[in-house]
């Protein structure tokens, strides 16, 4: 009963989706040492040789790289085509994770998929997302967070791909079918799962929970009314040895930070470094 890690990254300035990546898996190395983790990318030769060993499998996407939208998740419908595992936590690329997650796992694999309806923020409140879900919650449209889910081989998961499939493909002609209050002009991939989501009728029918925290200004109640775009930009951060503190708050767990403005060279030769130094197989 085979059990991993996957995400997906392509090509990007600086690599840095690549360098997310290696961020991520090494953190996995460190906190889930038993369990492989696969990379999903447009192409092989996009990731530095340097940064090969940090995988347990590189998987080049099987149909092509899809990408009207410059956006890499509209082909997330590829993940399970690419997972050898037989269940598989899909984690977004710019998360890292700090400690073992066994408990979650025994919770998971008791479903064909997980999504989960909350999440946190770096002071472990559940803060509800409005910006985030105000189109969702116009348009009846699910609100299932999509940084982090996951999914087994079985037919149900299976249909959820392939309706998935034409849901990122065909995004505006969905939005214009299902969103009537507040289209949007962009691709939303969090949008765009939940309402593959309603159309296979699955509102109230996925279970289980994936904890993680979000760090963003969305999940937080402040009184400050002119907002950076970036967390980054208002919030305080300090990361040494796997231990993040954001204003002074530990924070741990899986962590999305949500932000390629977060991932430094620092945090990414520390990361890479504490693997080395740990002997885990790589």
């Amino acid at each position: 009963m085979t059990q991993g890690y996957i995400t997906i990254a392509t090509k990007s300035p600086g690599n840095i989706q690549v360098e997310q990546a290696v961020a991520l898996a090494s953190s996995l190395k460190l906190a889930d040492p038993d369990r492989e983790f696969c990379l999903v990318v447009d192409k092989f030769e996009n990731v530095p040789q340097k940064y090969e060993n940090a995988f347990d499998s590189i998987v080049e996407l099987p149909y092509g790289h899809y990408d009207p939208t410059e956006d890499i998740a509209i082909n997330l419908w590829q993940l399970y085509a690419c997972s050898t595992f037989e269940h598989t936590m899909y984690i977004d690329r710019r998360c890292i994770v700090t400690h073992n997650i066994n408990d979650i796992w025994d919770n998971i694999i008791l479903h064909d998929y997980v999504f989960s309806k909350t999440v946190e923020n770096f002071r472990g409140e559940t803060v509800p997302l409005n910006d985030k879900f105000s189109i969702h919650e116009r348009n009846d449209i699910p609100t299932y967070m999509t940084d982090i889910f996951y999914f087994n081989r079985s037919e149900r998961s299976e249909q959820f791909f392939k309706i998935l499939d034409v849901v990122l493909k065909e995004f505006r002609r969905v939005y214009l079918k299902f969103i009537s209050e507040g289209r949007p002009g962009y691709f939303d991939i969090n949008l765009l799962i939940n309402t593959t989501i309603m159309m296979l009728g699955e509102e109230s029918n996925i279970h289980g929970h994936i904890p993680y925290k979000l760090l963003s200004l969305d999940n937080l109640t402040l009184d400050d009314d002119d907002l950076p775009t970036e967390w980054v930009d208002y919030l305080s951060s300090w990361y040494i040895s796997g231990t993040l503190k954001i204003n002074n708050h530990r924070v741990s767990g899986i962590i999305c930070y949500n932000s390629d403005a977060f991932l430094d060279e620092e945090i990414l030769d520390d990361y890479r470094q504490r693997v080395k130094d740990s002997n885990i197989r790589i």
